[in-house]
């Protein structure tokens, strides 16, 4: 039995949050790469946010990993 992690999946979460949004809008973006940079993540996040023209409120990079 090994101990070493195993990546399983990524994805990425924005809260995108209008002005009059009082909860905002929770945005799931799945199958990401593993290797993914905090700049990629950025640009991307920049990308929805002028795409939808509302502000991010939160971003959540989450993964799955096994053993």
């Amino acid at each position: 039995m090994s101990n070493e992690r195993k990546f399983v999946s990524a994805k990425l979460q924005l809260t995108l949050k209008g002005e009059n949004d009082s909860k905002g809008t929770s945005h799931t973006f799945n199958n990401l790469a593993a290797n993914l940079t905090s700049d990629q993540i950025f640009l991307f996040r920049e990308a929805i946010v002028k795409l939808a023209n509302t502000p991010c409120e939160t971003t959540q990079v989450i993964t799955t990993e096994q053993y």
